[in-house]
């Protein structure tokens, strides 16, 4: 089980709730895409969320972390994004992204994340669709 404090991609970070997206699973499982239009490193994390508790379902993104499509299964999610403000190195720190969720007109939901200040939310993005 992740708790505050234990979150992100070194499991060592405080996930701030307002810049997360959360997402209800209400019937059948769905399928979560992910795409990333940034040259830093990015990563997306899921969370389930159940009794107050996070439990950590799956981290995507670049640099020996892949994008491989998953099935979300019922339930509520914790969906964060982070960035490092670099391509790639282990001696920056990961740094929580901004979010915008979008529900697109095939009913799917977008969370777009967003590394600097162009506001665009395509930095790395995670799509659900039932």
């Amino acid at each position: 089980m992740a708790r505050q404090g234990h979150m992100g991609p070194d499991d060592n970070m405080y996930c701030s709730p307002s810049m997360c997206g959360i997402l209800n699973v209400t019937n059948n499982v769905g399928r979560m895409t992910f795409e990333k239009d940034a040259a830093w490193e990015q990563a997306v994390i899921l969370y389930r969320i159940e009794n107050g508790q996070y439990t950590h379902v799956a981290e995507k993104g670049t640099y020996g972390r892949d994008m491989d499509p998953i099935d979300v299964s019922p339930g509520k999610y914790l969906v964060s994004g982070w960035h490092k403000e670099v391509d790639h190195s282990a001696s920056k720190p990961w740094i929580q992204s901004y979010v915008q969720t979008t529900v697109n007109d095939d009913a799917s939901i977008t969370f777009g994340f967003e590394d600097t200040f162009d506001n665009d939310f395509n930095d790395i993005t995670a799509t659900f669709k039932q």
